[in-house]
């Protein structure tokens, strides 16, 4: 592989998130339309004659088999029996345990590089399943973009991106977990959000699309963190857009641009937040 390459990985959205059952083996079924936004880590890789390092400024972040990046990197390296080793730096900018994906796109970005690097086709099925044993997340952000995801999130159909659309990520201070969100989940009657907003999502209609967003496991969440519930109760009594929480929690997405206003309604309660935009797969390419 080249001396060194640097690759970017994007956070993710849900905008819509329908738990159908949880299955057998101890994970849920589901229906979501992912979405990658502008938020994203980035990856500094270089070459090294043996071994997986990994290093990161936040001390709190784990280095070792314990860190998605770490687990994808070795897994590349022992299934396709990849020459040398890997020096990974990683720049972490998407909050961790939010619902935003940080740790799959970080261990997809890995997976991008090094199929690249390695000349391996990116979407064949041992990378694809590869990917998939690393986590849930994970496949879908080896495209990213707008994509419907099924089953436990290795199903992945490609929709057409969506155009740029600005939104407000709420982030806590604190983070949940994804476990113990499902572990609480009860089953209620199917919305079947994703399956609704399928026609506007294929017609580019932002503003049919946001009639459907919505999540499943924002219950829970609410549940597990009533000062989520507050703050979203707040935002949704204020005029601002359609607010939701995303994947798991606790960070709120807010279809509305006016970071301003959302940062003065918001100034008691203890949330940083952050103005971003959706953004397609073209751009999450190395």
């Amino acid at each position: 592989m080249d001396d060194a390459r640097k690759i970017s990985a994007p956070a993710k959205i849900n905008l819509t998130l329908d738990v159908l059952r949880r299955r057998e083996d101890g994970y849920h079924n589901i229906e979501s339309i992912m979405q990658t936004v502008e938020l994203e880590d980035m990856l500094l890789l270089e070459k090294q004659s043996a071994g997986i390092n990994l290093e990161v400024a936040d001390p709190g972040i784990p280095r070792d088999s314990d860190n998605l990046a770490y687990q994808a990197a070795r897994l590349m390296f022992e299934t396709f029996n990849l020459a040398g080793g890997i020096k990974i730096t990683l720049e972490k900018n998407i909050p961790l345990q939010a619902g935003l994906a940080g740790g799959s796109t970080d261990a997809a970005a890995v997976i991008r590089a090094l199929a690249s690097a390695y000349t391996l086709e990116l979407h064949c099925p041992e990378v694809l399943n590869l990917a998939a044993r690393v986590g849930s997340d994970v496949p879908f952000f080896l495209r990213g973009g707008t994509a419907l995801v099924s089953g436990r999130g290795e199903r992945i159909w490609d929709l057409p991106d969506l155009s740029p659309q600005p939104v407000c990520l709420v982030i806590f201070p604190f983070g949940l977990s994804t476990r113990e969100i499902y572990q609480g989940w009860k089953k209620t009657e199917t919305e079947y959000r994703s399956r609704r907003a399928l026609p506007a999502v294929f017609a580019d209609d932002w503003e049919g699309l946001i009639k459907q967003v919505g999540n499943d496991l924002e219950a829970g969440a609410v549940k597990k963190a009533s000062r989520v519930g507050t703050v979203l109760e707040k935002i949704r009594e204020s005029g601002l857009g359609p607010a939701h929480i995303s994947g798991s929690g606790p960070t709120i997405v807010v279809y509305d641009e006016r970071s301003d206003y959302l940062e003065k309604l918001l100034a008691n309660d203890g949330v940083k937040i952050i103005k971003t935009r959706t953004r397609g797969k073209d751009s999450v390419e190395e």
